[in-house]
């Protein structure tokens, strides 16, 4: 069976990709892949929530107002972080760690984006606290 027609050397040889070894460091091209969907998706997914709309991250429902998963809403002024620990996601209030119902961590889909806009949300509650500049990018490490 004859092989494709490919002009030799194939582009993506002399590229940083192929460089550093294709797919063999997926540390590297993982989190790269990440970061760039964040850049890709943050001004629509604000704008959406400006716009009055609701985000759903699996069981996690975000608004502009409010966070909530299976349970009652939790406003954003009174959350102080949202993370994830012991594989479940959960928010900080009142200086205490509370689990979302039902937010297994393998269940958010697209994380970093989930953590760069609740990020945006909570600073944006607390105007006296200073969201980091990030040069107008969302935070993604």
């Amino acid at each position: 069976m004859a092989s494709p027609n490919f002009p030799w050397p194939l582009p993506f040889f002399g590229t940083d990709f192929w460089q550093r070894g294709g797919y063999t460091d997926p540390q590297y091209w993982a989190s790269t892949i990440h970061d760039c969907i964040v850049k890709a998706r943050f001004a629509s997914a604000t704008a959406e929530l400006d716009a009055g709309g609701t985000l759903d991250f699996g069981p996690i429902r975000i608004s502009a107002t409010d966070i909530s998963a299976d349970g009652p809403a939790t406003p954003w002024p009174s959350i102080q972080e949202v993370s994830a620990d012991v594989g479940r996601v959960g928010i900080t209030v009142d200086g205490k760690w509370k689990p979302l119902k039902g937010a297994a961590l393998e269940l958010i889909p697209n994380f970093r984006l989930f953590i760069a806009l609740t990020d945006h949300r909570r600073h944006q509650a607390k105007p006296d606290e200073q969201e980091p500049d990030n040069n107008g990018e969302p935070q993604t490490d």
